[in-house]
């Protein structure tokens, strides 16, 4: 019983974090645009409990893996590709405040409708939005452009976020799913309903492919669902 209630709690803590994680990014972005005392606070805020909540015991030497903690992505993420020089050379050339300002909204927009959204296309569509505008922003940082030091922060942020954002649409899509199909009256209903989950998860296997164990996980929980 007790090790049932850890496994509970440590459940209980992931998703909790996670959403905090992701509140705190999304503060960081939104800061960028209004940079309140309050936003700032309530950011801080949100990243120190998602760091309590999601942080790990340090293992023993012996036991070191370097294994990421759930829900936090690695680091390689954050990196951006090579760019050849003349890339960089004609990015200082053309690449304006304006359109950085505004590569910088979309990214912030398309944060935020990737945590609110429970559509598959809007999701996946709008986090490659956030991946190309965060690396675009920091490329032309790389090239000499005038991008600030919060909106490099943003940037790198967001790309982290990237595992995170697919852990949360997929707990929040699977959660709406199933509590609209166990309200269905009849069985037959029922599965169609979660038949139908399964089928639209299944068609974005490759989406899900940097958290594949958890997506593993919630298919099987959808089968059993239907086996009942």
């Amino acid at each position: 019983m007790k090790k049932f209630l850890q496994k509970v709690w440590r459940v209980i803590r992931l998703i909790f974090g996670v959403e905090l994680a992701l509140a705190a990014l999304g503060g960081v972005i939104v800061s960028i645009q209004s940079p309140e005392v309050g936003n700032i606070v309530l950011t801080i805020v949100c990243a120190g409990v998602a760091y309590l909540l999601l942080r790990r015991k340090k293992p023993k030497a012996a036991q070191i893996s370097g294994t990421p903690v759930p829900g936090v992505s690695v680091r390689a993420e954050v990196t951006p590709p090579d760019v050849p020089e003349e890339v960089l050379r004609d990015m200082r050339k053309h690449y304006s405040l304006m359109q950085a300002q505004n590569d910088a909204r979309i990214l912030q927009e398309s944060f935020q409708l990737c945590q609110q959204t429970y559509n598959f296309e809007t999701f996946f569509s709008r986090l490659q939005l956030v991946q190309r505008c965060a690396l675009t922003l920091l490329q032309a940082k790389q090239a000499g452009c005038k991008i600030s030091r919060q909106t490099v922060k943003a940037c790198e942020s967001a790309l982290s976020a990237a595992s995170a954002l697919r852990l949360d649409f997929l707990d929040r899509i699977y959660t709406k799913q199933v509590t609209a199909a166990m309200q269905l009256k009849t069985p037959a209903g029922r599965r169609r309903r979660l038949e139908a989950l399964l089928n639209e998860l299944q068609e974005h296997d490759i989406d899900f492919m940097p958290i594949e164990d958890t997506y593993n996980e919630y298919l099987q929980r959808v089968q059993e669902l239907m086996d009942e």
